[in-house]
């Protein structure tokens, strides 16, 4: 036994250097998208003080404020007035991504956060198993699953908050199971659940699993108010300074109006066959056949169901399903679907265990099998199943290409690190989806030409010209046909970068 948990400590060892490898060696360090662009714009700008900072073409070109919009990159909103631009993006993930950067520097620390966050999950994914009883060996296997899900590895590369806010939402229901025990572990379930509504506002999903976690006691709950209160005056505080009412977000209030149910049975089948495809029929079928297991305490049963159902629920009503990369909505309830699968595989195991040795010795099997066989038969079975969940997503991982995002990704940083190199001081950028980096790597002023008419176009063109700005756009493949529609003028390309376009307005244009 002593040199069987050696070697088990051994293997997990090994796995956790391999793991950390893999997201090490593929990890993308940009500033990129609307997501991790306006995360680390708002990281930056809460590192050095200025959350609240007005639109600066405004004032360098002689604009009125009806001109902030297109000024506004992607990743940011409007403050208390529209003359002000403040970050859109929830604050959690940044404020970890300003902690990493201090102690490891802004060229490697905040691009580090969902990694390292990745490892601990699996650490809590392994001790949360535990806790509702599960062996040694089933507590490994859910970790496992959990570390091959493709979605949780394709967030584990990348600076966004989705894997930040499962790692919390782990840790507040970990922390709501250990309170059963200690009742100071209430405090801190409600810092965490705290934590994770400051990473993302919808991990006010997991509230109903909470209060299963943790014991029907009225001063369990006001421990696990008191953990929690900090971070929500925090949030309200931070809302009324940045967007004028603490009952305000920087998504003002978009979120809520894309719920509807116009779509319901479509996004259900979507999200469904993409749950099977990453983790077979086994898993998603385990969540809901656990909760007929009475070898599970009813409550228990109950916080597994209610762990995933509210964001089954609330996605199903969301509007946009239209990539598999929304699975990703789904991480912080990952966790219930595979306990639910550990649950059903061992009290499944033990059923056709006792079947087959009740059978022994009758007229069902005139050679009764030996009973090392019969010991070791339920668990080659449930070992093949594991070995099909596994098989099953890392085939996902490569078929998606999900360690390549850095390569897909890292032509942001390149052409905006060259257009900084090759463009005058005083520019205006044209662009969409590249607004956000372009504001992280560079000082020119970013303008969404999807926010633009021609007529106000006309008039940038010409305060730009009477103040000695160029007027460039970088675009996206699919940008270039559209982009003069809102921005007419004799538009010239004069560079690629890579897939990335580089295009000048000839000077004088109107």
């Amino acid at each position: 036994m002593h040199l069987r948990k050696i070697s088990a400590i051994i293997f997990v060892a090994l796995f956790l250097f391999y793991y950390s490898y893999l997201l090490w060696t593929n990890l993308c360090d940009v500033a990129g998208g609307a997501d991790s662009s306006g995360y680390l714009n708002f990281a930056w700008r809460l590192r050095h003080g200025n959350l609240r900072e007005p639109v600066k073409a405004l004032d360098a070109l002689g604009l009125g404020e009806e001109f902030s919009p297109p000024f506004r990159p992607i990743g940011f909103s409007w403050g208390v007035n529209s003359r002000i631009m403040v970050p859109a993006y929830p604050v959690g993930l940044p404020l970890h991504m300003v902690l990493f950067a201090e102690i490891l520097g802004w060229d490697i620390g905040p691009f580090l956060v969902s990694s390292i966050a990745a490892l601990i999950g699996l650490f809590l994914m392994y001790c949360l198993a535990r806790q509702f009883g599960l062996s040694q060996s089933l507590s490994l296997a859910g970790a496992a699953v959990l570390a091959a899900f493709p979605v949780y590895l394709f967030m584990a590369v990348q600076p966004m908050s989705d894997l930040l806010a499962c790692v919390w939402g782990m840790a507040a229901i970990l922390a709501g199971l250990l309170a059963r025990k200690r009742s100071g572990w209430a405090i801190v379930a409600g810092a965490a659940f705290g934590l994770g509504f400051l990473v993302r506002s919808a991990n006010i999903l997991l509230l109903l699993a909470l209060v299963l976690a943790l014991p029907f006691k009225p001063k369990i709950y006001l421990k696990f108010i008191l953990g929690g209160v900090c971070f929500g005056i925090f949030h309200s505080i931070l809302n009324h300074a940045l967007y004028g009412s603490m009952f305000t977000t920087g998504y003002r209030g978009e979120l809520l109006g894309q719920l509807g149910t116009k779509d319901l049975l479509p996004r259900f089948l979507f999200y469904g066959r993409w749950f099977v495809k990453m983790l077979t029929p086994l898993v998603p079928l385990a969540w809901l056949l656990a909760v007929l297991d009475r070898k599970v305490v009813f409550k228990d049963r109950l916080l597994l169901v209610f762990w995933f159902l509210p964001s089954l629920v609330f996605y199903c009503l969301y509007q946009p399903f239209n990539s598999w990369t929304l699975v990703r909505y789904f991480l912080p309830a990952l966790p219930a679907l595979i306990l639910s699968t550990l649950f059903v595989l061992r009290d499944g195991m033990d059923y056709f265990r006792h079947k087959i040795q009740a059978s022994r010795g009758t007229s069902q099997m005139p050679r009764p099998l030996p009973k090392k066989i019969l010991t070791a038969l339920p668990k080659v079975v449930a070992g093949l199943l594991f070995l099909l969940v596994i098989v099953t997503e890392m085939s996902q991982v490569k078929r998606l290409k999900l360690l390549d995002v850095n390569e897909f990704e890292s032509v942001y940083k390149l052409s905006c690190l060259l257009v900084k190199k090759t463009l005058p001081e005083k520019s205006i950028v044209l662009s969409g989806q590249m607004s956000g980096a372009l504001a992280y790597y560079t000082d020119f002023l970013p303008c969404l030409w999807d926010q633009l008419q021609p007529q106000p176009f006309s008039l940038i063109c010409e305060k730009a010209s009477q103040r000695g700005y160029s007027i460039y756009a970088l675009l996206f493949p699919s940008e270039e046909n559209e982009f003069q529609k809102n921005a007419p003028g004799p538009w010239e390309k004069i560079e690629n970068f890579q897939f990335v376009s580089l295009w000048r307005l000839a000077t004088g244009a109107r």
